[in-house]
């Protein structure tokens, strides 16, 4: 289950990013009130988006979000990522250019 703010989601439509869907979910904090401007992410809906869902071999089950590089690039010139690491050639990621 993969679970993402609505403003990354607004950031993937901005980019025209395809292939993914959203549900709705239900998250409460430990008072019990609701947290909103969440929502579940299905990454990869179609076998063709720049999207995808992975798992990090671990003692722990871990599982994480890969996007393509310009992407990444892009969301993080949004101001919409976290914590990442490319998996390309870094001197190959430091050429790209932001979507947006």
């Amino acid at each position: 289950m993969s679970i993402v703010s609505e403003a990354f989601v607004e950031g993937l439509r901005t980019l025209g990013v395809e292939g993914w869907d959203t549900y709705p979910v239900d998250i409460r904090g430990r008072d019990g009130e609701a947290v909103s401007g969440y929502v579940g992410l299905v990454p990869d809906a179609t076998g063709t988006s720049e999207v995808v869902v992975g798992s990090w071999p671990s003692t722990k089950p871990f599982w994480s979000l890969t996007v393509t590089d310009d992407v990444c690039l892009s969301l993080h010139e949004m101001g919409l990522l976290f914590d990442h690491e490319p998996e390309t050639d870094r001197r190959w990621v430091e050429g790209l250019r932001a979507r947006t």
